[in-house]
């Protein structure tokens, strides 16, 4: 996240442990570098001296506007190579008025890299301004005047944070299930086949199970992997998933625990079947089902990863 320096706070955009929104100011300059920048490619040197001769009415100085181009570097607004700087192709997108151009810019910080105290502010569904530091609940509203805008913006850079970590814990989920495997191949004096399972939702998130570790025999396993917390098993079946763990005969749900420490572990497998009957009926041909919420109970699973169990 973007922030000025604590220990030096007058002195501009840096990278620091304590995050921060960018003021209205500072978006300011990053605008008026981008649009001296333009749509062309520039050699840093003559950006350099474009910067000593912009009118700025004194509202900006040569260091600002530099420290700007460094922030948007870092945001990958900018584009430097071999002492050339250009607008990445997301600047396609951004207003032509400056103070638009400024407003995108936020837009952008808040939605790409979401800070943290956003879900605290928004976890009851609507925005508790009181929660807000007030340093960006003053510049949030002194750049978007309109209450419901504002609104709609924090609300929706809370689900953006959410899908972020959630995509994190699922990636840890994998992680632990794939060593889980590897754990289990060992156990089973098969150590020659460690080295074939993989994580396979590296390759796509679309093939309906993100690890394929091989049984005992040689054969391969397909698992599908979902995180949750809480006390109870609990998880979101994609329509693709369940339709691929019917299509597959050794396709497997493993689901997997955080506990509040952040500690993932591998709670248990169980077969498609279990998932019939928890999926909804399509009874109309004008709607079908896309994603749906399950619930588990311990009794629907079996511990560990399903090596060396199938059929025992």
């Amino acid at each position: 996240m973007l922030t000025i320096s604590t220990s030096q706070p007058s002195r501009g955009i840096s990278l620091v442990s304590e995050p921060r929104l960018p003021s209205r100011h500072e978006l300011a300059a990053a605008a008026l570098v981008l649009r001296i920048v333009g749509s062309e490619t520039v050699a840093e040197t003559q950006l350099a001296t474009s910067y000593s001769s912009t009118a700025t009415g004194g509202l900006q100085s040569v260091g600002s506007l530099r420290r700007a181009q460094r922030w948007l570097t870092e945001q990958g607004w900018l584009e430097h190579h071999s002492g050339l700087v250009r607008q990445a192709s997301r600047c396609a997108g951004l207003a032509g008025d400056p103070d638009e151009i400024a407003r995108d810019l936020m837009r952008g910080l808040l939605l790409h890299a979401p800070p943290i105290w956003v879900t605290a502010a928004t976890a009851s569904g609507a925005v508790r301004h009181e929660l807000l530091p007030t340093e960006a609940d003053e510049t949030l509203a002194q750049m978007f005047p309109d209450a419901s805008e504002r609104e709609a913006l924090l609300l929706a850079a809370a689900q953006k944070y959410d899908e972020t970590r959630l995509a994190e814990i699922g990636v840890n989920g994998e992680l632990a299930v794939a060593a889980a495997c590897r754990d289990a191949l060992r156990a089973c004096g098969r150590s020659d086949l460690v080295a074939q399972v993989r994580r396979v939702s590296e390759i796509s998130d679309a093939l309906g199970y993100d690890v394929v570790s091989p049984d005992v025999d040689g054969s391969s396993l397909r698992l599908e992997v979902k995180t949750f917390s809480g006390p109870h098993p609990a998880l979101h079946l994609t329509r693709n998933e369940f339709n691929v763990g019917r299509r597959l005969p050794q396709w497997y749900l493993v689901l997997c625990r955080r506990v509040p420490g952040g500690e993932i572990s591998v709670l248990g497998w169980t077969t498609v079947a279990a998932l019939e009957g928890r999926v909804p009926d399509d009874r109309s041909p004008d709607g079908s089902w896309e994603v749906s919420r399950i619930r588990l109970t311990d009794a629907d699973l079996r511990a560990g990863v399903p090596i060396g169990s199938v059929g025992a």
